[in-house]
């Protein structure tokens, strides 16, 4: 007997014998594969039910007839953002009732407030810490359950290509390896709550004016090493279940109409399974969308495939019913995977003291601290305390779909330390001119700088600090020798012209609800700064890889009348306006400023600790899949410290151009003071690989490789040695 008439076998006695729990419908039987049961249901769909569930907003879709309950969607890449819908705003104390059309209300449902506000996606990555992204989505994933939603419309894996991008404060810094390390754990940490990741937004879509008529350019290697990488990883290693299209063209082409994209690239490539929708506003036309293999059209552009238009398609026979068989089969695969089916998931619950630590973790962990003149920080015995500034009282969350309403008890620095030490031991100076002689006597001068605002839709047009920041900065330095600077900022800042005046400087990023109190925390002691930075701090928005390579950054220009303002997709035209040529290629971020020999003001990877540490000596050993860096930690400084060890790769003989040297391993390491302690370090033989065009593969190829291992991209004492002896091939990066 075939291989195949057994599996058909297997599938049928499995129907026969009945669900393992629930009613006799074999897509509820939970001991049937997932193929079976979206098959069975798919069979017992009517046509214009299929369609329905390949469209949608926040709430999409549900097959009423058949019991089954909307799929609902959410905001959130650092925090679920509520929206003021009763249909969307609720809790699952209340009760899904069927109102016709797929259409919901919840009955005698309690109202949540308030969801937990976490720090910055760019923080996250700034903690360099797989577990933690692990964590940090699982609170996402408890709080989702409890309010009855499904798919997170986040994490966002776009690359941080230019300090002006309005979005980076929702990314994962500008590195592919880093990006990918932390969205896989962010995946895992989301989806084992049965809710499911959204990776967004597919792809080379990391500048936001204009972002509906930019076609990025670049060829395939550079499109798989940097801007699909974490993508594919978080794909085959965490298996998202989920993907959002881009906004942009590729190569002349939109997103969501881009077969060589969407299905030549994820479906066929890289085996993706799983749901490839729109972005709010990425989509046009039902049949080229159908053709590309988009699934779901949801939003402001749902009417792509709603407003009869996909089903006009199939019931005239321009779209064949298999092709919808296989949208709609994707979908269903996702309602099962989220419960929809009847399968049992884990509880959640919001405002839970476990959730609450965690966002205090990783605000406190993500804290990079750059300067320290003196050992000015920690102040261990801190009394009194002058907060000057715009951000003294302020707790930034970023703006667009990637906000979080405001959390669980938002606490800024300024209350924050009047919590640790009393209200009239803190003074607070929202201007400068206003500190006087009396005021600079406390223990401690901290200003709460804070850069410019961006967000969806938004670049910045600067990343110098706005307003008279620098100036009052400069002012205060030359009036207090014990002077800390404080930036929130959702991205790399220009810091010339007042961070060589200043005692001590930290970037604290945009912290989430705890965030005052994480600041305090590192302020006056309470652990070491582990921090480190995801981003290069550069002396000017020009030495960037954008800038550098001559490439317009798309919100200079001046394209009104040229180019339609319009911001809805029914009402949008579709346009080429122009196209954003990656011209950099395979150099991104630290990957530039090594290559040209651009100074970097704070290297990618630097942060420094309360206490000091001494790579010793580094060892090679091979194993099945790759090889295990060993590496001695010493603590020479007199307190306990975490140690982030990271690892360069240079090919140092190759067929083709290589960046100068590539992130691809880290991990952390606590030392106690004096003590020695190893790090380990994986490296498979894929994280070697570059992608061959030729063949169509990952190429390792025979030669020899450096591993420079140590504390930033700048920072890299130790040198080991890797020999590949013969070319090998890899269908995976």
């Amino acid at each position: 007997m075939s291989e195949r008439h057994i599996i058909g076998l297997g599938i049928l006695l499995a129907i026969l014998v009945g669900p393992a729990s629930g009613d006799g419908d074999p897509w509820r039987n939970t001991a049937l594969d997932q193929d079976a049961r979206v098959a069975d249901l798919l069979g017992r769909m009517t046509i214009e039910e299929k369609v329905k569930i390949c469209y949608g907003a926040f709430i999409s879709g549900g097959v009423p007839r058949l019991g089954i309950q909307p799929l609902i969607l959410a905001d959130g890449p650092v925090g679920i953002r509520l929206l003021r819908d009763p249909k969307i705003f609720t809790s699952t104390h209340g009760k899904w009732q069927n109102t016709g059309d797929g259409e919901v209300v919840t009955v005698g449902a309690d109202t949540i407030e308030r969801t937990t506000a976490l720090p910055g996606t760019l923080a996250l990555a700034a903690c360099w810490d797989r577990g933690l992204a692990e964590e940090y989505a699982a609170v996402m994933g408890r709080e989702m359950r409890a309010l009855g939603k499904h798919v997170l419309l986040a994490p966002g894996i776009n690359m941080m290509r230019d300090p002006r991008g309005g979005r980076n404060y929702e990314y994962l810094g500008e590195d592919p390896y880093l990006t990918a390390e932390m969205a896989v754990g962010y995946v895992r940490g989301l989806q084992r709550y049965g809710v499911g990741a959204n990776l967004k937004h597919f792809v080379a879509n990391e500048c936001e004016t204009y972002r509906h008529y930019t076609s990025a350019k670049m060829d395939e290697r550079v499109l798989r090493e940097i801007y699909a990488y974490p993508f594919e990883q978080a794909i085959r290693r965490a298996g998202a279940w989920s993907l959002m299209t881009g906004n942009n063209l590729y190569a002349g082409t939109h997103v969501a109409e881009n077969h060589d994209l969407l299905t030549t690239l994820l479906r066929d490539k890289v085996g993706f399974d799983g749901v490839i929708l729109t972005d709010w506003r990425s989509a046009y036309r039902a049949e080229a969308s159908v053709r590309a293999g988009l699934d779901m059209t949801t939003g402001f552009c749902k009417y792509a495939y709603g407003e009869g238009n996909l089903l006009k398609l199939v019931k005239d026979g321009t779209i064949a019913e298999e092709n919808l068989d296989r949208m709609a089969g994707h979908v269903l695969r996702l309602y099962l995977r989220v419960g929809l089916l009847g399968d049992a998931l884990p509880a959640g619950g919001v405002d839970t003291a476990e959730n609450k630590a965690v966002a205090r973790k990783v605000a406190r962990q993500s804290i990079v601290l750059l300067k320290n003149d003196r050992t000015l920080l920690p102040v261990l015995d801190m009394k009194t305390a002058l907060l000057c500034g715009p951000a003294a009282d302020k707790v930034i969350m970023g703006t667009g779909s990637g906000r979080v309403n405001k959390g669980v008890g938002n606490v800024s620095i300024k209350e924050a330390f009047v919590a640790r030490l009393g209200a009239e031991a803190v003074t607070c100076r929202e201007s400068v001119e206003n500190v006087t002689d009396d005021d600079l006597r406390a223990g401690l001068v901290v200003y709460c700088a804070k850069d410019g605002v961006g967000g969806e839709g938004a670049d910045l047009s600067s990343t110098q600090l706005p307003g008279a920041q620098a100036d009052e900065i400069r002012a205060l330095a030359a009036r207090s020798d014990q002077l800390v600077v404080l930036l929130q900022c959702g991205t790399s800042v220009d810091t010339t012209g007042w961070d060589e005046v200043v005692d001590a400087f930290a970037v604290v990023w945009n912290g989430g609800q705890a965030f005052g109190y994480a600041v305090v925390d590192a302020l006056t002691g309470d652990g070491d700064f582990v921090g480190r930075l995801p981003c290069v701090f550069g002396n000017s928005v020009e030495d960037w890889p954008v800038a550098g390579a001559g490439v317009e950054w798309p919100a200079k220009r001046i394209l009104v009348g040229e180019l339609p303002a319009k911001n809805y997709g029914s009402d949008r035209p579709q346009v080429h306006g122009f196209d954003a040529e990656y011209k950099e290629g395979l150099l991104c971020g630290h990957r530039w400023f090594i290559e040209k020999g651009i100074a970097q003001r704070y290297p990618f990877g630097f942060g420094l600790s309360r206490t000091t540490f001494e790579l010793q000596e580094g060892m090679v050993e091979p194993v099945e899949d790759g090889w295990s860096v060993n590496v001695a930690v010493k603590n020479t400084g007199k307190i306990s410290g975490m140690c982030t060890v990271q690892l360069y790769a240079e090919d140092l003989i190759c067929s083709v151009e290589q960046p100068p040297r590539e992130l691809r391993g880290f991990t952390q390491v606590q030392v106690e003071p004096g003590q020695t302690s190893v790090a380990f370090i994986n490296l498979r033989r894929n994280d070697l690989c570059f992608y061959d065009i030729s063949r169509n593969a990952w190429k390792l190829e025979a030669g020899k490789f450096v591993l420079h291992v140590g504390t930033s991209s700048e920072n890299l004492p130790l040198g080991l040695e890797v020999d590949v002896v013969k070319d090998q091939w890899f269908a995976a990066p």
